[in-house]
């Protein structure tokens, strides 16, 4: 981890980025004048000259880009949802109870059951945010729910009533002295 720490404490170091490009920009030149052409302590050589032996060693990129998605095993919820993070994702209601795939993407949240897609959602990067599609409560095979409003934070939704009882109720009952 000796280059993260280094790119911590050279690069990272006191700067802003107004956005990716911003901070694109400025590794790049950074990484040119300052981090490549330097003498690398272990290797005794500059990285700049190590990258120029080993460029025609590399291998080229897959045509294909890798997926990087992460998969992971969830319950339908008796809603029809599924809980990815701290947000919620509907898929057919059909499944409630079920064990589903999810495959948690940069920006989508697919859900599987028995190989096939049955959920495709944007993923939400809020926290406590409900997904829905509304066709997973139109289908004729969908049990009835109750519907909820589509990508509202759920916190928005949470009411709590609490009642405050009557304590003469209680004096009633164990008597006017309080004790036996």
């Amino acid at each position: 981890m000796a280059g993260v720490r280094y790119l911590k404490g050279n690069f990272c170091a006191g700067r802003a980025f107004v956005d990716l490009a911003d901070l694109a920009a400025q590794f790049a030149g950074w990484r040119d004048t300052v981090a490549n052409p330097r003498l690398h302590s272990v290797l005794r050589e500059r990285p700049v000259d190590r990258f120029a032996r080993e460029r025609g060693l590399l291998r080229p990129f897959p045509a294909e880009p890798h997926a990087g998605v992460e998969v992971r095993f969830a319950r339908v919820t008796r809603q029809g949802l599924v809980r990815v993070e701290t947000s919620d994702y509907s898929v057919p209601a059909v499944l409630a109870g079920q064990h589903v795939e999810v495959h948690l993407g940069a920006d989508r949240v697919r859900v599987l059951s028995g190989g096939r897609v049955v959920a495709d959602h944007a993923r939400s990067l809020g926290r406590y945010w409900l997904v829905e599609d509304p066709d997973h409560r139109a289908r004729p095979w969908a049990v009835e729910v109750r519907p909820r409003t589509t990508v509202l934070p759920l916190l928005a939704k949470v009411q709590v009533v609490v009642e405050v009882p009557d304590l003469r109720r209680y004096a009633a009952l164990v008597g006017a002295g309080g004790g036996a």
